[in-house]
């Protein structure tokens, strides 16, 4: 549920950055971005996942970005609502990703996650599809099949700001998955990892959303429900979910991106050749 938010937020940042590496469909406006996603996850309230390495997980999944829009910031300068929008995924590249590693800190009053990453790849060819992706196809931590090829864009921490009165809140849903059926929102925020540089690393880091905990580059508000097979397993608190929801981003203007999608294609370029 929670874990449904974020991977959103960073898919939208980078669909930014991949659209400026492909041919050129249209311009990339600077500015406040409304990003669209899909993506598929499995959540759990007592941190049962246990990801290839060991680790045990509350929440992870892998999203694709379906479309972008000019962000309209009349009447709310940090959740904007969807403008023109000037881009769609319709088959010649795409941006896709994973997210993993929260953990669910509390489920009273609300479904509460802590820490969290986000990884986002530009693939020149589309091969990840939502209806085929099922839990055993991830590799690592962070690898999937067809999801975490290609060009890595960049990697979002979560980050704290969403309760301004408890700093080791990440990640907020107001619902906590049943089996009987569940639908939720949920509202998190995140950074750019500098750490782990990608194509997309400085374009995404833009401390655009303030917070009580200091200022952050990306804004996720979703709406997350389930549960759906195959995701979930049968006789434990492990739910699948998915969503279809926005995330808010703020990117330079036009004459920085051009100069990032010369690099992407450079970087494109390159791999292809090895």
């Amino acid at each position: 549920m929670l874990n449904a938010y974020w991977k959103g937020g960073l898919a939208a940042i980078a669909l930014a950055a991949a659209i400026g590496a492909q041919a050129a469909p249209v311009p990339l406006p600077g500015g406040p971005l409304y990003i669209k996603f899909d993506n598929k996850e499995q959540v759990s309230a007592s941190n049962s996942i246990t990801a290839p390495s060991g680790a045990k997980e509350g929440n992870w999944g892998v999203f694709k970005v379906a479309s972008m829009s000019v962000g309209d910031t009349t009447a709310d300068p940090y959740l904007f609502d969807p403008g023109a929008q000037f881009y769609s995924q319709i088959g010649s590249g795409e941006i896709t990703g994973i997210f993993w590693g929260a953990t669910i800190k509390s489920t009273v009053p609300y479904l509460d996650a802590t820490g969290g990453f986000l990884d986002l790849y530009w693939q020149d060819v589309p091969n990840a599809t939502m209806g085929g992706a099922l839990p055993g196809q991830r590799l690592t931590d962070n690898t999937f099949t067809n999801f975490t090829d290609g060009v890595f864009l960049a990697r979002i921490a979560f980050a704290s700001g969403i309760d301004p009165l408890d700093p080791s809140v990440f990640i907020r849903g107001s619902v906590v998955p049943a089996s009987t059926g569940f639908v939720g929102q949920a509202d998190s925020y995140g950074n750019v990892d500098t750490s782990v540089v990608g194509a997309w690393t400085a374009i995404l880091d833009t401390d655009y959303f303030p917070t009580a905990f200091g200022t952050r580059d990306i804004r996720f508000r979703n709406i997350y429900n389930g549960p759906i097979a195959p995701w979930s397993v049968a006789g434990t608190d492990i739910f699948g979910a998915q969503s279809t929801d926005p995330v808010r981003a703020f990117v330079p203007e036009p004459g920085s991106l051009a100069l990032l999608g010369v690099a992407l294609l450079g970087l494109a370029w390159s791999r292809r050749r090895a």
